[in-house]
């Protein structure tokens, strides 16, 4: 890797998450956060997705993801190139290392409940999941970010009972691992997704059926996924994962392992970027 493949390869918003550092609000392109160089209360470090850059109001500098980086981690140039040479899930999966650890997260959960806000049900909609049967798979949940005002969003639940957190301007997380349901103990397929509204549209697509289901929840849990399917008896795997560049590393990184037990069901929804892409345009 160089500097200009770092730069247009890596997502920054995927590092920042990576490190547990979460958008406190979503306007389109822009995502904002409180500065993950100092303590603050009011987001004011914002990163163009559009542009893959980042300007800190707080400090009056910007720059690009190995600016970011470098400053973050207190780190030179060529050494920025090293580590996420060596050490980070986009778009090289380094999946050889088991890596567990989940970093203490800047979002606080206040309060779990049954999903009843308007708002958020009307979101679900907007994302083409329209069945009552995805509420048993969801939760409403109230949460503060760097003690920041409350706010509250669709919680998907992961292992270590964690959150997904997804409202129509916010996409977090309370910590990172995989989501796993099992609902069929006699059936050998595992069905395998990238994100929870991907799974939800499988669901939705195919009339809710009692599969074992997977979802990464981040693809940095790869090699948690495959400490899962070692232990696992599954003789089928379907993949429904995004068509970007991490969701072809990642499906690539799967049926190097697994080979023919392997089915990659992007074909399916080749057109479009994921699986709920796809539901919400077909249903449009």
């Amino acid at each position: 890797m160089n500097c200009k493949t770092v730069n247009e390869q890596i997502k920054m918003i995927d590092y920042l998450a990576q490190k547990n550092i979460n958008p406190s609000k979503i306007k389109n392109n822009e995502y904002w956060y409180c500065s993950p160089f100092r303590n603050e209360n009011t987001a004011s470090f914002k990163v163009d997705i559009s542009t893959n850059r980042f300007y800190d109001f707080g400090e009056g500098i910007g720059g690009n993801l190995i600016d970011l980086i470098s400053k973050l981690e207190n780190i030179s140039i060529k050494q920025v190139i090293r580590k996420v040479t060596n050490d980070f899930s986009f778009p090289k999966l380094n999946v050889n290392k088991s890596n567990h650890f989940v970093a203490i997260s800047n979002v606080k959960i206040i309060e779990c409940k049954q999903v009843y806000s308007y708002i958020l049900k009307s979101y679900l909609k907007e994302r083409g999941i329209i069945s009552r049967n995805a509420f048993q798979y969801l939760e409403e949940v109230t949460f503060e970010i760097n003690n920041c005002k409350p706010q509250f969003a669709l919680g998907f639940k992961n292992l270590d009972g964690n959150f997904e957190l997804r409202n129509s301007i916010f996409k977090g997380s309370s910590g990172k691992n995989l989501s796993i349901i099992l609902s069929n103990f006699d059936d050998k397929r595992v069905f395998i997704f990238e994100g929870f509204f991907d799974f939800l549209s499988f669901l939705e697509i195919n009339n809710y059926p009692n599969f074992n289901y997977i979802i990464l929840n981040s693809t940095a849990n790869l090699s948690k996924l495959f400490d899962y399917l070692f232990n696992g008896d599954f003789e089928e795997i379907h993949l429904y994962l995004d068509n970007d560049l991490s969701g072809n590393n990642c499906t690539n990184e799967i049926i190097s392992r697994y080979n023919s037990s392997v089915i990659d069901h992007r074909i399916e929804y080749r057109n479009f970027n994921d699986l709920n892409d796809f539901l919400i345009n077909s249903i449009k």
